[in-house]
């Protein structure tokens, strides 16, 4: 019995001692740090986890659940803090906001045609028949009042005869009657000045062209008779072609008569040819909701052929509140713009993020960390310069030589959404939860 009480009181007073050890000893998340304790000290100190991809933001530690990177802990500010290294990760470029000239552009694709007052078909203008074609191949060159054919009428020889009595019996009148009648006939007041001289009358009378040019048809073959009125030949100048474009209702006005158009034909991409529109027709397609508008281009060197594919482009100057500049294009006034690249847009909101600091230096601000905050800008319609890079019109927002990111702003964007700050996509900030995904 004595023997057991020993044995209690031992097993007693050894249970206090591990019971008391086990008071003194720390903690085990002193030992053995968790994830949950090491967010509230972050939390306390200001700081979110984010993945330097971008992906994931936590309130703790731990790895990203999309990319697998490890979270880095990021100060939680007013601002989107990057340093040199960071800049470096997602392709930073810095511009300023600076003024340039520049220009609305309307691109479009169509078919170079004849320029239709240099277009001449010509006919017969008395029966007769096709003799001595002096041009037998269609694409031949041919003169101005150079010949294409001979052809044989028994009424011009009728004619002829008439007047060459006329002149015999010294009937004035009826000479002149008779010259009338011949050049009614479409004989030349050559060949009436060489029948009157040489008393002889002709069996055959010479087709000419009325202007220079190449023969594009030829309905003819000789020993053909033809009849009053009967197409002969096609004749066409192609010193100069049309290049009719459509212009969408919405660009109405911007077009205008005596714009210059830059073309490029399929057949030389290298080479750029000059238009000018010269005509914009009056009346809407109403099935395409286009107008056709006729450039017309300086054929030089006999490059261009109708039925060539071209592609045109029309620069408008604009002025400061975006619209079609009415003047000289060299006379058009510098208009505030940021390119293209660094806006993010949703439509009816576009956000670009600026550098806060007094540096305008764009060398000096990249060697050391930079402070973006997100701008809210008023822009207009998406413009070139004159090197053809493209540009914003900018309407407020943002002053002339403030720095903004270009190349990487969207990334910009993204990591202020995730440390809960205006974004293009929550205008307020703020996050739903302790984790945050893309």
């Amino acid at each position: 019995m004595q023997k057991q009480t020993k044995t209690t009181l031992a097993l007693v007073l050894t249970g206090c001692v591990l019971g008391a050890l086990a008071a003194l000893l720390p903690p085990d998340e002193f030992l053995f740090p968790s994830a949950e304790r090491e967010g509230r000290e972050a939390a306390e100190k200001g700081l979110v986890y984010v993945c330097p991809m971008l992906c994931t933001r936590s309130d703790k530690p731990g790895t990203c659940p999309v990319c697998g990177m490890e979270l880095e802990p990021r100060e939680i500010g007013d601002l989107v803090n990057l340093d040199p290294r960071a800049q470096s990760m997602i392709g930073l470029t810095l511009t300023q906001v600076t003024p340039r000239k520049l220009s609305r552009v309307i691109d479009t694709t169509s078919v170079f045609s004849y320029d239709e007052r240099s277009y001449r078909t010509i006919t017969a203008w008395f029966d007769g028949r096709i003799d001595d074609l002096a041009l037998d191949f269609e694409g031949a060159s041919v003169s101005a009042s150079g010949k294409l054919a001979n052809l044989y009428s028994p009424t011009i020889f009728t004619a002829e005869q008439e007047y060459l009595l006329a002149l015999a019996r010294s009937e004035g009148s009826l000479a002149e009657s008779s010259r009338r009648r011949l050049e009614l006939l479409g004989v030349s007041s050559e060949e009436i000045a060489r029948l009157r001289d040489s008393g002889a009358p002709s069996t055959h009378v010479a087709i000419t062209s009325p202007i220079g040019g190449t023969v594009i048809k030829k309905y003819v073959r000789e020993g053909d008779y033809v009849k009053t009125g009967q197409k002969l030949f096609d004749v066409a100048d192609l010193t100069k072609l049309w290049l009719e474009i459509d212009v969408y209702e919405t660009d109405f006005t911007l077009i205008d008569v005596g714009l210059v158009a830059d073309i490029r034909a399929n057949g030389y991409p290298e080479g750029t040819f000059t238009g000018v529109i010269e005509f914009i027709d009056p009346v809407l397609n109403e099935r395409t909701r286009t107008a056709r508008a006729r450039i017309t281009v300086e054929n030089d060197g006999a490059l261009l052929r109708p039925g060539m594919f071209a592609d045109a482009r029309i620069r408008i100057p604009i002025n400061s509140r975006g619209r079609a500049f009415s003047g000289r294009a060299e006379d058009a006034p510098e208009v505030l713009a940021v390119p293209r690249g660094s806006v993010l847009s949703l439509g009816s909101r576009n956000v670009v993020y600026k550098v806060v600091s007094s540096e305008r230096d764009l060398d000096a601000i990249a060697m050391k960390q930079i402070s973006f905050a997100m701008a809210t800008v008023s822009i207009g319609a998406l413009s070139v310069d004159e090197n053809g890079d493209e540009y914003y019109p900018l309407a407020g927002g943002l002053m002339e030589d403030e720095v903004i990111a270009m190349d990487g702003a969207f990334l910009i964007d993204s990591e202020s959404e995730l440390q809960g700050l205006p974004s293009l996509m929550k205008p307020e900030g703020g996050q739903s939860g302790g984790e945050h995904q893309h």
